[in-house]
């Protein structure tokens, strides 16, 4: 439901923004995972790739000196700047793989959590930026990486090979 919500008020910013701020405040869509690791840990540099609307990157940001987010939906991105403006997050607006190029990308309508690489039924297509996250993230010391790229994560953990050695 919150998906199909979130879809529909897109493109009225400050609505979205507000049903976002509503859903941090009150920790709805933090799985399981992500309250355990938000209760037990504490990282310098966390990396969030596949943010989406940041509700991960917004944990991360609690508990992490310094956070890296990756999205490379524009409407997402650009939320994400608004709500974590001032914050200790850097956001990337693109998404990450085993090498630098340019390619389509396909958001279910109404679900853009499930958008991917991978040619879905009733999608939206777009090109996105991409590129190896050893190439864009110069801090060698990571201490978390959260990735959820929808079928990708391969291709996203060549690209972060130096990082992860």
């Amino acid at each position: 439901m919150i998906n199909f919500l979130r879809f529909k008020l897109k493109r009225i910013f400050f609505l979205y923004n507000l049903i976002i701020k509503i859903k941090f405040a009150l920790d709805l869509g933090l799985e399981e995972e992500a309250k355990f690791i938000k209760n037990k840990y504490k990282f310098n540099v966390a990396v969030d790739i596949g943010s989406n609307a940041g509700y991960f990157t917004k944990m991360l940001s609690k508990i992490s000196k310094k956070v890296y987010s990756f999205e490379p939906i524009d409407y997402l991105v650009k939320s994400q700047k608004h709500l974590f403006k001032g914050a200790n997050i850097t956001i990337f607006k693109l998404a990450l793989s085993s090498e630098k190029l340019v390619k389509k990308f396909y958001i279910p309508v109404g679900n853009d959590p499930e958008a991917s690489f991978i040619k879905k039924k009733n999608s939206t297509v777009i090109k996105v930026l991409v590129n190896k996250g050893d190439n864009i993230i110069k801090n060698k010391n990571i201490d978390f990486i959260k990735i959820d790229v929808e079928g990708s994560e391969l291709e996203t953990l060549y690209g972060l090979k130096k990082i992860i050695k």
